[in-house]
């Protein structure tokens, strides 16, 4: 800039000499004057075009590098050696600008992708301050402002994040159990950023396979123990009709042939019942894979009714169907759903009978995000609900078996769905809730 003012100066210069040379000089000296002057300028000019404003081409472009103006491109001057610069420079501009475009692009999908994964990933810089958290992840360690995170190191969080995730290390992977409903695994890895390693936080929800592989432990239990049951109690149970036999055609007293026979027949019963008990169970193993079809909730709930309304007249409870149609439609198992309502509304039944109250109320409620049972009987603590959606067979019922209630969850959870559970301690009101997606 500085250069090529100073050449139009000295151009500006120049001419007003000549001219005063032509207007002040007489003769031969005029001439000679003036043809100095005219060749001085011509020189001028070829010094402005040939240097100046090929160097001014290049501090431009420095600029518009300094100013990350990818979009811009330099003008040919008319010199070959500044024009082949111009063309050079505008080729590499081009070059980054497409390359600036596809970062801009690939990290605008990155982004779109960690928001919507369900994997939950929180970021950090190079100093281990947290960046960013996705909803995932905010969803898993139960946080509700991310904003309130930022800038504080994972040792700093210790109070606001589940136990044992403050100190995990670079490559270590842990399991944790946030409000004690789920199972997560947390793993911390690093990229490189600049030469610098950056931390970064993966987790991922456990449930699902943890529970499979709990069902499958406990699948193959069940079915061990109801094959040894049936076996011995069938056995058992030829011998007591073999001994009911000898004890009819035997020659003792009438009174001791009637102890006998009342003896086997309680023995008999009670080994019946045995099987029926050990039956539930193996039934509960053999749970098969949902047949999903289209169907609305409201007509389930409407098939049902009819099924539980003597259970709940029985008990003086009234039942409140809130279903209205279309509300929830989607694919699922009809059968299977009806299963699990029934089981619900027994067990919320069943709290009412226990609570003793006489004012006894189930309702029933279809929304576009799911179904609720809720009931207002003797209640359940946040560690029991927790501990009955996680635990199969869990009951708090002292002659209680806790099938149903497996049951249900199980189908909810083979149909994608949640199961939640708990009791309002501002309404006493418990609530089994049934969510979608």
């Amino acid at each position: 800039m500085h250069a090529r003012i100073a050449i139009f100066v000295a151009i500006g210069a120049t001419v007003a000499a000549t001219l005063a040379a032509l207007v002040g000089l007489d003769g031969s000296l005029r001439w000679i004057a003036g043809g100095c002057g005219v060749v001085l300028l011509l020189l001028q000019l070829w010094v402005l075009r040939s240097t100046v404003l090929p160097v001014s081409r290049i501090i431009s472009g420095m600029d518009l590098l300094m100013a990350q103006d990818f979009a811009s491109r330099l003008r040919p001057v008319g010199q070959r050696d500044a024009d082949r610069l111009s063309a050079l420079f505008n080729m590499m501009m081009d070059a980054l600008h497409r390359e600036r475009s596809r970062v801009l692009e690939q990290n605008h999908y990155l982004g779109l992708l960690v928001e919507s994964s369900p994997m939950g990933v929180v970021n950090f810089d190079h100093s281990g301050r947290l960046t960013a958290i996705n909803p995932s992840g905010m969803a898993m360690l139960g946080v509700a402002d991310a904003e309130a995170l930022k800038g504080r190191r994972l040792a700093e969080l210790a109070p606001l994040l589940p136990d044992g995730l403050a100190g995990i290390a670079d490559g270590e992977t842990i399991t944790l159990r946030p409000g004690g409903t789920s199972i997560v695994g947390a793993t911390m890895s690093h990229f490189i950023e600049r030469g610098v390693q950056v931390p970064f936080l993966t987790l991922v929800r456990l449930d699902d396979e943890m529970r499979r592989a709990e069902r499958r432990g406990f699948t193959t239990a069940i079915r061990t123990m109801a094959h040894e049951v049936r076996n011995s109690f069938g056995a058992v149970d030829s011998a007591l009709q073999t001994l009911t036999e000898i004890v009819d055609t035997a020659a003792i007293d009438a009174d001791e042939r009637a102890d006998a026979i009342e003896l086997i027949a309680s023995s008999r019963s009670r080994m019946e019942g045995a099987t029926n008990f050990i039956s539930s169970f193996a039934a509960l193993a053999r749970l098969p894979e949902p047949e999903m079809e289209v169907a609305d909730m409201a007509d389930i709930v409407a098939r049902v009714a009819p099924a539980v309304r003597p259970l709940c007249d029985h008990h003086d409870i009234s039942l409140t169907i809130l279903a209205p149609r279309g509300a929830f439609i989607g694919r699922m198992d009809a059968n299977q759903m009806e299963q699990v309502l029934v089981n619900l509304i027994k067990n919320a039944a069943e709290s009412i009978a226990a609570s003793g109250r006489p004012d006894g109320a189930i309702t029933i409620e279809v929304t576009r995000t799911g179904v609720k049972v809720t009931d207002n009987g003797t209640g359940i603590s946040p560690d029991d609900a927790a501990a009955a959606l996680l635990n199969p067979f869990f009951t708090t019922k002292p002659d209680g078996q806790g099938i149903g209630l497996t049951l249900s969850t199980e189908i909810i959870r083979s149909h994608r769905w949640r199961p939640s559970l708990a009791t309002d301690p501002a309404t006493g009101l418990t609530t089994f809730a049934i969510t979608r997606g």
